[in-house]
């Protein structure tokens, strides 16, 4: 049996259909950082942690309509996870981790 949006609501009521774990993508941009993005409509930027665990596991959290919402990603060890930064702008958070320069192995003999 088919049902319209109508009748799933008076079946359901107020049941609220959002998910307090929030779908995330994740980009490699051309100079080989990263960029994670996700919708987070109804927060604001001052509602919104975003950190980093000893573990390079990114930690985004927040507050919307007094349920906590969140997610976690494990970034790998070849990005820089001190140099990244977080802009949210028309309810998308983006936060953009470059990738770690690489250090040269040689020494130079003065």
């Amino acid at each position: 049996m088919l049902y319209d949006f109508e009748e799933l609501y008076n079946l359901f009521g107020d049941f609220d259909f959002t998910s307090s774990t929030p779908k995330y993508t994740v980009k490699k941009n051309d100079d080989e950082s990263i960029t994670l993005s996700s919708d987070l409509p109804g927060l604001t930027k001052e509602t919104i942690e975003v950190r980093f665990e000893s573990d390079n596991r990114l930690i985004v959290s927040g507050t919307r309509h007094g349920k906590s919402v969140g997610f976690s990603a494990y970034i790998q060890s070849k990005y820089n996870v001190s140099q990244s930064k977080a802009v949210y702008k028309d309810g998308v958070l983006r936060v953009t981790i470059p990738k770690t320069e690489k250090s040269s192995n040689v020494i130079v003999v003065e």
